[in-house]
Parts: structure tokens; sequence; C-alpha cells
């Protein structure tokens, strides 16, 4: 069972830093017709980041380190849009992430329950709440169903199910 020791999150009394060498790739194709509530269309994204070394320092206490020399996570998702009628929308999507870190690495970790635009990691899954989940495997798929009411007025209902594994260790040292 892995923990990260509690003095690398008192950030006022310890001045942690971080310095890590990495390398990243995105593939996106997306072809919805529009960004918010789209009505047809498909997208598919295929994202990694591989941190080739990495260094967790304490600046104020000599040798208080964490390496992290091999870490790696790679994340996969795919939507697709069946336009049933004028104003209703069925939408099929699946997401899978894969991470692997040798060292307590909380930074390789994805997070299952509301989304954020723009930040990858965090995954939206129906039933959590913001960042509720920290996983470093999940695989889930589901679908939604998408009523426009009035112009640019939506209901949406979803439904996803899949499986997680959380990555075995706290974020603050008990003892």
């Amino acid at each position: 069972h892995n923990r990260l020791d509690k003095r690398f999150l008192e950030l006022e009394n310890n001045n942690p830093a971080i310095n890590k060498t990495t390398g990243h790739f995105t593939f996106k194709y997306d072809c919805l017709n529009r960004k918010y509530f789209p009505t047809k269309g498909a997208q598919l994204k295929l994202s990694g980041n591989l941190v080739l070394d990495g260094v967790l320092l304490n600046t104020e206490s000599q040798g208080s380190e964490f390496s992290s020399q091999y870490n790696t996570y790679n994340l996969f998702s795919y939507r697709q849009l069946f336009p049933l009628n004028q104003r209703f929308v069925l939408e099929w999507y699946t997401w899978a992430g894969v991470s692997k870190f040798e060292e307590t690495d909380f930074t390789q970790l994805f997070f299952l329950g509301r989304s954020l635009p723009y930040i990858e990691r965090y995954i939206p899954f129906t039933g959590f709440n913001y960042m509720e989940r920290p996983v470093g495997d999940f695989v889930f798929s589901g679908i939604k169903f998408q009523q426009e009411f009035l112009s640019r007025l939506f209901t949406v209902l979803s439904y996803n199910y899949g499986y997680y594994r959380s990555p075995g260790f706290s974020y603050i040292d008990d003892n």
C-alpha cells in the first residue's frame, strides 16, 4: 500500500517542486456539427503521456524526494450521435484509460465525475460528483437521449456503466 508523504502536501511550509521530462501525443477526429449539444456526427480521441524521468522534491529539506522514473497514461474516447428526428438525438459513447506508474504519482491518475473543459484526465461519468473517483484504469460505455424543447433549450437523460481500478494509495500518511 503506497502512501504519499504528507510533508509534500503542506505547500506553505515545505515549498515543494516537481521536475519531470514528458512526451505527449493526441489524435482527434471530430465531425460533430457543434461543440455543445451536437445533433449529428462522431468524435474519436486518442491521447497519451509518458514521463521519462521525474522528481517531486521538498526544497526546504535536503534529501526529501520521490522519484517517478516511468509513468504513463493512455486515453481513448469515442462518441457517435444518431438523430432520431428534428428534436431527438441518441448518443452512444465509450471511454477507456490506462495508467502505469512505478512510484506513487497522483499526477498520472484519471478522475471520474463531472468533467472540466480542456482537462483531459477529468472524465465525465454520470452519477459521480466533480473528481469524485481518482482511478488508475477504467473502461465504461453509455447512452444519452437528448431532446431539444425549444431552440437551444435541451434536456438530456443519460446512463453509463463501467469498471474502474483505484490506485491503492491514500494522499496523506495517517501515521
